[in-house]
């Protein structure tokens, strides 16, 4: 599977467009504002942020979610988790991988290269 991150823009994200620093634009102007995705694949990104994904993101605004190596780490960029936390996690972890599409999941179970 191939690395992406999603994480709200920042200023500096968009000092660093200037210098031609950037990130994957989606069809939605809102949610590119709003978001920095990065992906070694731009394919994988816009296979998997589609519309829905990107309304379920605007709707539910994470701080960072960082796949890597297969996996998926959530993060608020700033504090350390209390315990009632994680619940609501792992459910926005199930709404997020439940949008994503049927062929992506089907290609990454066969070990198909996306």
């Amino acid at each position: 599977m191939p690395d992406m991150l999603i994480r709200r823009e920042g200023i500096f994200d968009k000092i660093a467009s200037a210098f031609g620093k950037n990130d994957i634009d989606f069809e939605s102007a809102e949610f590119s504002r709003k978001y920095y995705v990065q992906s070694e694949s731009r394919k994988f990104a816009y296979d998997i942020i589609h519309p829905r994904m990107m309304e379920f993101l605007l709707a539910t605004s994470p701080g960072l979610v960082d796949i890597e190596h297969s996996r998926i780490c959530l993060s608020d960029g700033m504090t350390v988790w209390k315990a009632p936390r994680f619940p609501q996690a792992f459910d926005w972890t199930r709404q997020f991988l439940d949008l994503w599409p049927d062929f992506v999941v089907k290609d990454l179970t066969q070990g198909r290269v996306l």
